[in-house]
């Protein structure tokens, strides 16, 4: 190990080995700073390091490049062909991180890939359309609702004409449906059961 002093305070082999740590792929990637990896491979406290002239030109040069893949970067996901595929466009940045590929053939890599917004709303699409048709297989819709009405119409007549029969189970339609018009996310199924109606007993 040298233990020849530069500037009076490092040996060489710590500024070698924070001159190295300065082309990891921390720093190529900007997870740390150039002089915190410096800092860190050199074992010199970052907060008291006083780089040497040449030293300083490194970190310079390490940071103007840390600075233009972040530029670089940026670039590439504010393509509209990134927009549409964000995981491939991050994709190519990673494989391509030290020698970064020119824009516009990212830009026509990335047209060549099927969309990933698209086919992702096409899923999402398909899973609204599966859950709708579930819902109106299995629940009320409007369906339902349209039997209560036909039904509270039917009977309408009977209550008005005294039936007390009818007059009971049209109140208790009337509340179901009042439950479905002051909280439109209640189904109307639950709603007929707490007002104490048989959904089957109305066809």
């Amino acid at each position: 190990m040298s233990t020849e002093l530069i500037a009076g305070r490092y040996t060489s082999d710590q500024l070698l080995a924070g001159a190295r740590a300065l082309k990891s792929e921390d720093v190529i990637s900007g997870a740390v700073t150039p002089k915190a990896a410096f800092c860190a491979a050199a074992g010199i406290d970052e907060r008291t390091f006083v780089p040497p002239n040449f030293v300083r030109m490194l970190l310079e040069n390490a940071s103007k490049t840390e600075r233009d893949k972040r530029e670089y970067r940026a670039a590439v996901m504010a393509l509209p062909e990134a927009a549409e595929r964000p995981k491939a466009a991050a994709r190519v940045l990673e494989m391509h991180a030290k020698n970064p590929m020119p824009l516009h053939r990212v830009q026509a890599l990335l047209a060549s890939l099927p969309s990933e917004v698209a086919e992702r709303r096409a899923v999402e699409d398909q899973a609204a359309q599966a859950r709708k048709a579930l819902s109106e297989s299995t629940g009320p819709g409007p369906t339902l609702k349209r039997r209560v009405e036909i039904r509270m119409s039917a009977i309408s007549v009977r209550a008005d004409c005294g039936d007390q029969g009818a007059r009971s189970e049209l109140r208790k339609l009337q509340y179901a449906m009042n439950i479905v018009a002051q909280s439109p996310s209640t189904p109307l199924s639950r709603a007929l059961a707490l007002a104490d109606v048989d959904v089957n007993s109305i066809k």
